[in-house]
C-alpha cells in the first residue's frame, strides 16, 4: 500500500478498531479508487499548467520585443498570453474542484465504514 492508502487507512479506521475483513476490502477499493485514477490526471494537469505557462512567459516576451510599428504580432502575442493564462487558472479551478470531491469521497467512505457490520438500514447517501 502507498503512502496515501496508509493515510487514508488510518484516518478511516480508529485506533481502537481493528476493521474486519470486508473494511479491508472496502479499504483497499477505496485507495485503489483514490490512487490510480488520480496519478495520472495530477500529472496531466501539472503538464498543462506547467506547459501553458511556459507558452504565457514566451508570449509575453515575444510581445515586449516586437517593434512597435508591427500592431498584427502584439495582437497575436497579447491573444495567445490570454489563452494560456485563461487555461492555466481554468486547470487550477479544475484542481481545487477535484481536492473538493476527494474529500467529500474520503467522508462518504468513512461514513459507509463507521455503520455496524449487522445493519440492515439503508444509508441515504447511497
Amino acid at each position: 500500500m502507498s503512502d496515501f492508502g496508509d493515510l487514508l487507512k488510518e484516518a478511516l479506521t480508529g485506533a481502537e478498531t481493528v476493521p474486519h475483513e470486508r473494511n479491508q476490502q472496502a479499504l483497499q477499493a477505496a485507495v485503489e479508487a483514490f490512487d490510480r485514477r488520480n496519478r495520472t490526471v495530477r500529472w496531466m494537469a501539472t503538464f498543462s499548467v506547467g506547459f501553458m505557462s511556459l507558452v504565457a512567459a514566451w508570449s509575453a516576451w515575444s510581445f515586449f520585443q516586437t517593434p512597435d510599428d508591427a500592431l498584427k504580432p502584439l495582437i497575436g502575442y497579447a491573444v495567445l498570453f490570454l489563452f494560456a493564462m485563461t487555461a492555466v487558472g481554468t486547470c487550477k479551478m479544475w484542481f481545487a474542484m477535484m481536492l473538493d470531491h476527494l474529500a467529500v469521497m474520503k467522508e462518504l467512505k468513512r461514513m459507509q465504514l463507521a455503520k455496524p457490520a449487522g445493519s440492515q438500514r439503508t444509508s441515504t447517501i447511497d
